[in-house]
C-alpha cells in the first residue's frame, strides 16, 4: 500500500450503525415538522400578509428588513373596539 492510498483512506469518513440511526430519526422529525407547518398554514393563511422563508440568513433579513418598512409606512386597520 502506498503512502497516498493511506492518506486517503484516513480522509474517508466511517459511518456507523448509530449515525444512521440518528440520520433517520432526523429525517423523520423533519417529515413531521413539515407536515405540521402544512396544517398550520392550511389553518391559519388567512391570517396572515405575507411568508418568509429561512433558506439564506441575507435574504431572509432583507425580505423582514423590507416586510417591516412596508408595514411601517402603509396604512392599517383595527377594530374600533380595540382603539377606545
Amino acid at each position: 500500500m502506498s503512502q497516498a492510498s493511506i492518506r486517503e483512506a484516513a480522509k474517508r469518513p466511517m459511518v456507523t450503525l448509530e449515525e444512521l440511526q440518528i440520520s433517520k430519526a432526523q429525517d423523520e422529525s423533519l417529515q413531521r415538522l413539515q407536515k405540521e407547518s402544512e396544517i398550520l398554514q392550511k389553518t391559519y393563511a388567512h391570517y396572515f400578509d405575507m411568508t418568509i422563508i429561512n433558506n439564506e440568513i441575507d435574504e431572509t433579513i432583507r425580505h423582514l428588513e423590507e416586510s417591516m418598512d412596508l408595514v411601517c409606512t402603509t396604512t392599517q386597520w383595527v377594530p374600533v373596539s380595540w382603539v377606545y
